[in-house]
C-alpha cells in the first residue's frame, strides 16, 4: 500500500514543511512479523538515518496468536525501539495498527487485538505514539448513515469495494484510509507529537529477558562468497543484477517484489548445501516458507544437531526465521534434504549485546 497511504503522509509533510526535503523509505517486506523486523532493523531502516519511523506488525504478528504470544511480540517491538534510542540520531517512533475487514467475527480478527493489546502497553511504557487505522475505518462504517451493508465487513467488500471480497489486503482506496487516519491524528494532536525522539527508559518493559531487547544482529547476505561455500546447484533470486558463481537467475515470482532482499538463493535439489563459520553463539536462519517446502539439516562442525522444515499452509510468502544456538566459532552446514523449493534470504549471527 505504499503507493497510496505512505503518499497522502508524505504530501502532508510537504504540505506542512515545504521548506524541507522529504523522503519516504518503504522498508516494509509482507509477510513477516516484528521478529524478523528486528532482526533487520539496522540495515534497512536506521541505515537511513530517518527522523521518524512507523512500525506496523500487528497484523503478521497475530500468528504468535492469543495472548500468551504478547512477550513475544514484545521482545522484537522493543528491540527496534532500543535500537532506535542507540542510533547516531535517534528518530521519533510510531506504531501503525492496520485496518483489517473481518472485525472481530474470526480467530484472526481476536488475535491481532491480542498483538495490538502487547503493543500498546508497550506504546504506554515509552510514550510512543499510536494510530489505529481499524478504528478509524470501523467509525467510518458507523458513522455512515446511508449505509445499507448488515455488517462490516459487507460494508467494506461490496458496498464501498474497499477490500476484495475474503481478503485482508485492501484495494488502492482502502490503503488511503490509512493515510487519512494517520493525518487525522497529526491534525488533531500536532506534528511535534509524532516527532518527538524517543527515549529509553531506566529500565526495560521487558525486564525477563533484557538480552533478547538489546542484542546486536549481524545481517549476512547470502550471495557473500566470501562468507559462504556452495556445493550442489543453487540459483540467486535478483533478476537486476544475476551471479554467474551461484549457477543463474531462476524465474521465480519472488523476486518480483518490490522491496525483497538483495541476495536470495533458492535450490531445489536434494543435498544441495551450504557451509560459513559462525562467529556468533547463535545465528538465524531466515528462509521463505511455502506450501511446498524443504527441511534444511543443520550440521555444526560435521555433526547434524537439528531439521528446520520450510513448508507451511500458506503460500510461497511467509518469511521465518529460525534460531540454532551453540555454534561459535564452528562451521555451519544447511543442506537440503529433499528435492523440493527452498529459499533462504540470510544468516543473522546474534550477538549478546
Amino acid at each position: 500500500g505504499g503507493s497510496s497511504w505512505q503518499m497522502i503522509t508524505r504530501n502532508y509533510f510537504r504540505e506542512k514543511m515545504p521548506d524541507k526535503e522529504i523522503v519516504i523509505v518503504n522498508a516494509g517486506i509482507g509477510g513477516t512479523t516484528s521478529e524478523y523486523g528486528a532482526k533487520r532493523f539496522q540495515r534497512d531502516v536506521l541505515a537511513f538515518n530517518p527522523d521518524l519511523v512507523v512500525i506496523e506488525f500487528a497484523v503478521n504478528d497475530r500468528s504468535f496468536g492469543t495472548s500468551k504470544g504478547e512477550t513475544r511480540h514484545q521482545y522484537s517491538m522493543e528491540s527496534m525501539i532500543y535500537q532506535c534510542t542507540q542510533a547516531e540520531k535517534v528518530p521519533a517512533v510510531m506504531f501503525l495498527y492496520s485496518n483489517y475487514p473481518y472485525a472481530s467475527d474470526s480467530t484472526d480478527a481476536q488475535n491481532i487485538q491480542y498483538s495490538i493489546k502487547a503493543k500498546e502497553a508497550l506504546a504506554k511504557f515509552y510514550n510512543i505514539p499510536t494510530v489505529n487505522a481499524y478504528e478509524y475505518c470501523y467509525d467510518l462504517y458507523e458513522d455512515d448513515k446511508e449505509k445499507t451493508s448488515t455488517s462490516y465487513t459487507q460494508w467494506l467488500e461490496e458496498e464501498k469495494r474497499y477490500y476484495p471480497k475474503n481478503n485482508v489486503h485492501p484495494y488502492d482506496n482502502g490503503y488511503e484510509l490509512f493515510g487519512e487516519a494517520i493525518v487525522e491524528q497529526f491534525e488533531k494532536n500536532g506534528l511535534d507529537h509524532y516527532l518527538k525522539p524517543v527515549s529509553l527508559k531506566s529500565g526495560f518493559f521487558c525486564s525477563s529477558d533484557r538480552s533478547k531487547v538489546v542484542s546486536r544482529y549481524n545481517y549476512l547476505y547470502m550471495n557473500d562468497t566470501s562468507k559462504f561455500t556452495y556445493n550442489g546447484k543453487w540459483y540467486l533470486c535478483n533478476k537486476e543484477n544475476p551471479r554467474n558463481e551461484l549457477d543463474a537467475s531462476v524465474p521465480t515470482k519472488f523476486y518480483e517484489y518490490p522491496y525483497y532482499p538483495t541476495g536470495i538463493v533458492y535450490t531445489s535439489t536434494m543435498d544441495s548445501s551450504i557451509s560459513f563459520k559462525c562467529n556468533a553463539p547463535e545465528f538465524h536462519v531466515s528462509y521463505i516458507t511455502g506450501l511446498t517446502g524443504n527441511d534444511i539439516v543443520v550440521l555444526v562442525d560435521g555433526r547434524e544437531v537439528s531439521t528446520i522444515s520450510t513448508s507451511s499452509t500458506y503460500d510461497n510468502m511467509n518469511y521465518v526465521s529460525s534460531a540454532v544456538t551453540g555454534v561459535g566459532g564452528k562451521v555451519v552446514t544447511l543442506k537440503a534434504r529433499y528435492n523440493t523449493p527452498l529459499r533462504i534470504c540470510a544468516i543473522i549471527e546474534r550477538y549478546n549485546k
